[in-house]
């Protein structure tokens, strides 16, 4: 075509119609303004490709087909039409991928249908332009004019399908905003300052429901857009976006600890900002929650040394802190933080504290002293221990903390031995609480200083207090009785001895042993006080004789008592003088030797050193007494010579039994050398015999007195 050669020629001479001459250039004008003439006479678009092929081939065409096809689609576009300008440019587009033009006529599309109005389709060809060129390596190549070409559509892009989303509803919403939140994380990945943008994608994803998206698009404007203006907002948008997931309103995955981190970063990031303390104590009270301590701690020291923080944020923080160093047993530190608490809720400045609030913190605060007084007494810090017990009562007054705190100061005392100390506060609690459930287990611990502290008769004294209506128990009483005795006040142990065994039956038989001896034992201590010793001693001949139970303590002194009340009835016996009319008095000094007698065996019966012996030996007496009392009784004034020696016959026939009695009695205690027995009163039996007997006892022999020394030889008894 002779056009298209007079086209080449002059694309030769100008450089491919980069330099055309004023002379040429109306020239070229209609030349290339005729070629789109003919063009849209024979076949359009298909006739330039035709004929650009040709000349291509023959090297007329080849460095214009561009201005060949942009002729044509302007023809169209001043012809009105616009579908089939734009056909012309998709064309050259399709053939001739690239070529340095194709930006161009993807940008003329737009041009033709925003002058068609087609405002649809003209954003269909933003959209493409966009498209196209999406892909670094495209985008790259682009000349400076069209990429800002690009970042411009994409904006505008960006910004329709979000307005769209804005007023749309149900899926078509999700979508614009999809649409939207795509254009702008594609144009913030070639901008400069991409913040802003990427801001916008982020808020476009959560409009779509698209929170993992969403998230890490806020995250990208906070920490990696520089010198953003907003990036602490779009930072903390990220994350409300994890907050509301912990929450439960988004369906976005994540965690507490990922939250924690993402807010302790956003903090370091932007440490002016004034959400940082709530943020802060929110943390710290999800992650108490979930017993993370330190965590926890961490944040709540956060929010509470923020210079913007509030009273309430700081109360909530104090709160956590608490908490965390309760659960670390960290009792001092918990006690700071539950004062600053509580002066907070008591101050006014927090109007969500309540008075319960303000008397759970001063519970909280007792007891976080009440621990550390525990803790020191663990290690046997004794004074700071008892320090921390005495000041709760400054805390919670009168509760029951403080009174246990009270009680347990003395408890410390007295477990460190720490006795005049441990006394003093066990009174003093007695006396504040006369009825507090504590107050039972003082006497105890009252009677265990005392006795600890070597002062018997106060501890038997605390023993012995009235306890109440009926006094102390009896069982009090003996315990008290026994410390007496054994600090040497007699006269209180005595008293409790006698009110015992005075409330007992007389008779009573000890089912245990321990229970006869304890008996016996405060009968013979009373014996030995000489408190009513005749009748303790008759009781403890009874029960003696009474019981299953024997020891070697109480035959002892059963043997003694009985050898005791014998002497009282022998000493009656020799009292009774034997008189006429003889019937009379002979009759009441028989009852008297049978009452001794009946003694004298009870004291063989019950044994024990020296007791067998002085008892036979002392019952042998009696009967030698009374034959001998017999024989000078008194005779009858009324009787003759006759009749006198027939009585003095008769007395001496009533008297020989009584003697053969003795005799025979002394001789059983000689018969006890045998068993290797020799004491004072087989002793006087032999002396005894000797004068009954010179020729079978009084004979030379030498005894071994009892202190191992020889006596001297005896004769006759001498």
């Amino acid at each position: 075509m002779s056009f298209l050669t007079v086209l080449g020629g002059f694309s030769e001479q100008t450089g491919q119609f980069a330099r055309v001459p004023k002379a040429d250039a109306e020239l070229i004008d209609d030349t290339f303004r005729i070629v789109a003439l003919m063009a849209a006479g024979a076949d359009g678009v298909q006739s330039i490709a035709d004929w650009s092929r040709n000349a291509g081939r023959s090297g007329e065409a080849g460095g214009f087909r561009d201005l060949l096809y942009d002729r044509l689609a302007d023809l169209y576009a001043t012809r009105g039409q616009y579908q089939k300008s734009v056909a012309v440019h998709q064309a050259f587009i399709a053939d001739n991928r690239a070529h340095p033009s194709v930006p161009a006529f993807y940008a003329q599309s737009v041009d033709v249908w925003r002058m068609a109005g087609q405002t649809g389709r003209a954003r269909e060809a933003r959209a493409d332009y966009v498209s196209a060129f999406s892909d670094s390596a495209q985008y790259d190549a682009l000349a400076s004019a069209d990429q800002r070409r690009w970042l411009s559509f994409s904006k505008t892009l960006g910004d329709y399908y979000y307005d769209q989303g804005e007023n749309a509803s149900g899926g078509r919403r999700a979508a614009y905003f999809a649409s939207a939140a795509g254009y702008y994380t594609r144009l913030a990945s070639r901008q400069e300052q991409p913040g802003e943008t990427l801001r916008l994608a982020g808020d476009a994803w959560l409009q779509a429901g698209r929170y993992e998206e969403a998230l890490a698009s806020f995250r990208k404007a906070a920490y990696e857009a520089p010198g953003y203006a907003n990036a602490n907002d779009a930072g903390w948008a990220a994350l409300l976006l994890e907050r509301n997931a912990l929450d439960g309103t988004n369906s976005l995955k994540t965690t507490l600890a990922r939250f924690a981190d993402a807010s302790e970063k956003w903090s370091a990031s932007f440490k002016e900002d004034a959400r940082i303390p709530p943020l802060s104590s929110d943390v710290a009270n999800r992650l108490l929650a979930r017993g993370s301590y330190d965590r926890a701690r961490q944040f709540a020291q956060t929010a509470i040394a923020h210079p913007g923080t509030s009273s309430t944020v700081t109360y909530s923080a104090l709160l956590v802190l608490g908490e965390t160093y309760v659960a670390g047993d960290t009792f001092g530190f918990a006690e700071n933080a539950w004062r600053q608490a509580l002066e907070l809720a008591s101050s006014g400045k927090v109007v969500d504290a309540s008075g319960d609030d303000v008397r759970r913190l001063r519970r909280q605060l007792a007891t976080s002293i009440y621990r550390q007084g525990e803790q020191a007494a663990g290690v046997g810090k004794t004074d700071i221990a008892v320090a921390h017990f005495q000041r709760i009562d400054s805390v919670l007054p009168g509760s029951d903390i403080a009174v246990t705190g009270r009680f347990d100061a003395a408890n410390t005392l007295l477990q460190a031995e720490r006795w005049l100390p441990a006394v003093n506060e066990l009174s003093r609690f007695r006396q504040d609480f006369p009825s507090h459930p504590l107050t039972d287990s003082i006497r105890e611990k009252l009677v265990f200083a005392y006795i600890s502290s070597d002062q018997p008769i106060r501890a038997a004294d605390e023993l012995v207090a009235s306890t109440g209506a009926s006094g102390p128990a009896m069982e009090d009483q003996l315990r008290a009785a026994e410390l007496y005795h054994q600090a040497g006040a007699i006269q209180k142990r005595d008293r409790i001895y006698l009110a015992y065994l005075d409330q007992m039956p007389a008779l009573r038989k000890p089912e245990e042993a321990q229970t006869h001896l304890l008996d016996q034992t405060f009968r013979q201590r009373l014996i030995d006080s000489d408190v009513a010793a005749p009748r303790f001693r008759e009781q403890l001949v009874t029960a003696e004789l009474a019981s299953d139970w024997h020891s070697k303590d109480t035959l002892g002194w059963a043997g003694q008592a009985a050898l005791k009340l014998a002497e009282i009835q022998a000493n009656r016996f020799a009292a009774v003088e034997l008189r006429a009319p003889l019937a009379e008095s002979l009759s009441r000094k028989q009852q008297l030797l049978e009452a001794a007698r009946s003694r004298y065996d009870q004291a063989r019966q019950f044994g024990g050193d020296g007791v067998i012996s002085q008892a036979t030996f002392k019952k042998a007496e009696l009967y030698r007494q009374f034959a001998a009392d017999l024989m000078a009784s008194e005779a009858p004034a009324e009787l003759n010579e006759m009749e006198a020696m027939q009585y003095q016959m008769l007395l001496e026939e009533e008297a020989y039994p009584f003697e053969e009695k003795a005799i025979s009695m002394h001789e059983r205690n000689h018969q006890r050398l045998a068993e290797g027995v020799f004491d004072e009163w087989v002793e006087q039996s032999l002396q005894v015999l000797a004068k009954l007997f010179p020729g079978r006892y009084s004979r030379t022999v030498r005894w071994m007195s009892l202190s191992g020394e020889s006596n001297k030889e005896s004769k006759d008894g001498a």
